[in-house]
């Protein structure tokens, strides 16, 4: 008995030392967590810049701050991996190994879906001559419009899409204050409110978001049939169809003529004009001599300050700017754009070098916050951006941001966009 007990004992103490190990291997690893970043990015001239800007701000002690949270999203592989790609400069577009976010087979079922609810057609009736694109606040069935992105993109899957099918294809702001923005739009005629309120949001997906080294990119997917079926299906106004959608083009067919169309619907009109000119010279930014950050948030609680991941955010994108920006010897001129004015009055902190502008913008499909100034800010953003010669877009959406996204395929701008998770 006991030989059984002192057996048993030591059993225990056996158990108690391989719990106590691994727990000091919990620890260990904490720790080298929390040198990771400095460790690995112990080069000369990165450290020392990391140094001297944490000493200038309240974010000295940000490796303890990281740390507070067990759960933090640090800690993500796919984060680290990220940190460890800017480290290397090793940032591209090649889409090997990619990742499919959402999966094949998910589209699959969604467009067998698609065809059971709308059926297949290879073939525009012939009485439909134009299909019009309408952005306005609400479509048929309570449906709400989507962002400015979505809009832009939506008119080059719509010019793609009349090109194959022999159509024509316009595009109406109804009901929409953006509208007294934009020449294109700005003396068109409303639509009669039989139509508008009639007009359907069809949600039929033609993409699939991809996301590798957390670079996010889309891959299109061809569902012409299930759509032309619809169109065929919808109410016609003297050979018209009004409809809206948010699908994607497929980017590798997007010629001069599609930008050159985009470009004339988006012009601003003089008055717009006007204060993005003063805005580029009050921040002395000259044309193609300039990057911009795009950082996209959360578009809930728009204009208040409280963000998730706030220092960790930070952190990746002061180490990425200055991998990118001064271990290149790179002259240009940073312009920082964001949905949170908190974010930017913290980065300017950091980086004072980088040139933003602190006022209040809006999400172009909400209501609320539709005001003539926060749209004419917004714009100014959009407009400014368009004249940069990169955009590094930093997003916590899996698709991206569309409002910098296509703003770069219009303009002719180079594009990365990263996810941060």
């Amino acid at each position: 008995m006991l030989n059984n007990f002192l057996k048993h004992q030591m059993d225990h103490n056996v158990n108690e030392t391989t719990r106590i190990n691994k727990l000091a291997k919990k620890v260990d690893n904490y720790e080298n967590k929390k040198k990771y970043l400095l460790k690995n990015y112990d080069s000369s001239h990165l450290q020392k810049k990391i140094n001297d800007i944490e000493k200038l701000n309240d974010f000295k002690n940000i490796n303890n701050v990281l740390l507070v949270n067990s759960n933090n999203p640090m800690y993500k592989k796919t984060n680290l991996d990220f940190l460890e790609n800017v480290k290397n400069n090793n940032i591209n577009q090649d889409g090997k190994n990619e990742i499919i976010d959402i999966d094949d087979s998910k589209f699959q079922l969604d467009f067998l879906e698609n065809i059971k609810k709308y059926g297949v057609s290879n073939k525009i009736n012939n009485h439909i001559k134009y299909i019009n694109l309408v952005y306005q606040y609400n479509y048929l069935n309570n449906e709400a419009v989507t962002g400015f992105g979505d809009f832009i993109r939506c008119c080059f899957f719509l010019i793609q899409f009349s090109e194959k099918h022999n159509t024509e294809v316009d595009f109406h702001i109804n009901d929409h204050p953006i509208k007294n923005y934009l020449t294109y739009f700005e003396n068109k005629l409303s639509l009669e409110n039989s139509i508008s309120k009639n007009t359907p949001f069809l949600k039929i997906n033609n993409y699939i978001y991809k996301k590798y080294k957390n670079i996010i990119t889309y891959k299109y997917k061809d569902i012409d049939t299930i759509l032309i079926n619809c169109i065929n299906s919808l109410a016609c106004y003297n050979g018209n169809v009004y409809i809206y959608l948010i699908n994607h083009p497929d980017e590798a067919l997007i010629t001069n003529y599609h930008k050159e169309k985009l470009v004339e619907i988006l012009k601003p009109n003089d008055h717009l004009n006007n204060k993005i000119t003063h805005a580029m010279n009050c921040l002395n930014l000259n044309t193609k001599k300039f990057k911009v950050i795009h950082l996209r948030f959360e578009d809930e609680d728009y204009h208040k300050n409280i963000i998730n991941r706030t220092a960790f955010i930070l952190y990746i994108i002061r180490l990425f700017i200055l991998n990118k920006h001064d271990n290149n010897n790179d002259n240009d001129d940073i312009f920082l754009i964001s949905n949170k004015n908190f974010m930017k009055s913290r980065l300017i902190q950091l980086m004072p070098n980088i040139k933003t502008i602190i006022h209040n913008t809006t999400h172009i499909a909400c209501r609320e916050t539709n005001d003539d100034e926060n749209i004419s800010n917004t714009l100014k953003e959009f407009y400014i951006m368009s004249k940069a010669n990169f955009i590094y877009s930093f997003s916590v959406y899996r698709h991206g941001s569309g409002f910098s996204k296509w703003c770069a395929v219009t303009y002719n701008i180079p594009y990365v966009c990263f996810f941060l998770e």
